[in-house]
């Protein structure tokens, strides 16, 4: 084989690949935003369906330990977060759950009910770490935009 034929059979499965992972979602009927709170400015978006999951994950900035928030999409305008898995307890943590408290794989696991959100915002610091994991892709909020920088993270 040529060293053209090489690079070009590589070439093509490197592009396959990033189709695939960049593919919209088969089943997507909306699409998951994240934007500055201030003026809008889309800093990223990805297809997304009802039911998908998604987390947002962040170093706690007292313990210095890693929190994770689980969402679900439940429409095109609401996601709810249903569990909240963090490694120690003290300030700013829950201290009450809605059901059984479980601890799995070094962590403390928090169902929540009923918390809905149709925006959910935060504020991106460089000690939170923060990160959007859907599917097998993870956003680092803080590659997006300059830190300090106030977020929203929304569906429609």
């Amino acid at each position: 084989m040529s060293k053209l034929a090489a690079v070009l059979i590589v070439t093509a499965v490197a592009v396959s690949l990033a189709a695939a992972f960049f593919a919209p979602h088969p089943d997507s009927e909306f699409h998951l935003y994240v934007v500055d709170a201030k003026n809008g400015r889309m800093y990223f978006s990805c297809p997304i369906a009802e039911g998908d999951i998604f987390t947002l994950e962040y170093t706690h900035s007292v313990h210095k330990t890693p929190v994770t928030d689980y969402f679900v999409v439940e429409n095109q305008k609401t996601m709810r977060l249903y569990q909240t898995a963090f490694a120690t307890f003290g300030a700013g943590m829950p201290y009450t759950a809605s059901g059984i408290i479980e601890y799995r794989d070094d962590a403390f696991i928090f169902p929540v009910v009923d918390r809905q959100f149709h925006r959910i915002q935060l504020h991106a610091v460089p000690m939170a770490e923060h990160r959007l994991a859907l599917g097998n892709r993870t956003i680092y909020i803080n590659d997006l935009v300059a830190v300090p920088a106030r977020m929203a993270i929304y569906v429609d």
